[in-house]
């Protein structure tokens, strides 16, 4: 909205995603007790807000940073075997080269982190959060008709909605 603080806007829009994702979730789940079912719920529940800069806020951040750090590490273990073999080039690197490594590393390597950030961030139960940070580094990789049909639903719609 025109006259909303931008923080309001985005827990609006974080609102909206939580709700979409929770209605994804009774929909898509053949039994409500299942494991599935509960998982789901506890990665999709609300983030509790916390008064910024206290000893809570603290702790969602430092959470926060270690999921990016775990999905950082973790997309480039994956990625660089695979981008090695696939250019047959055993020794490439971003700083040595050669061009055609570092080109494929930047065209492959953010699409990769966004998927491997909403997996991470789904198992460390920020799914919410997680989906739309990875929709808005995917957004600038892709037209957003693709994207939007080849994400998750919760990942689309946090893409629509920013």
């Amino acid at each position: 909205g025109a006259g909303q603080a931008p923080g309001a806007l985005l827990r609006s829009r974080v609102t909206q995603a939580h709700m979409h994702a929770r209605s994804l979730a009774s929909s898509s789940t053949p039994s409500p007790g299942s494991a599935y079912a509960r998982f789901w719920a506890w990665t999709t529940r609300p983030t509790p807000e916390f008064l910024r800069f206290s000893q809570a806020w603290w702790g969602e951040q430092a959470f926060r940073c270690g999921v990016f750090a775990v999905t950082g590490s973790s997309s480039l273990l994956l990625l660089r075997p695979v981008l090695r073999t696939a250019l047959q080039e055993p020794e490439g690197s971003l700083m040595q080269g050669p061009n055609t490594y570092r080109a494929a590393s930047l065209l492959f390597l953010s699409p990769a982190y966004a998927v491997t950030l909403c997996a991470v961030g789904t198992a460390a139960g920020r799914h919410v959060f997680f989906a739309s940070m990875g929709a808005k580094i995917l957004g600038r990789f892709m037209p957003r008709s693709v994207s939007q049909r080849i994400l998750c639903a919760s990942l689309s719609l946090s893409l629509s909605l920013s």
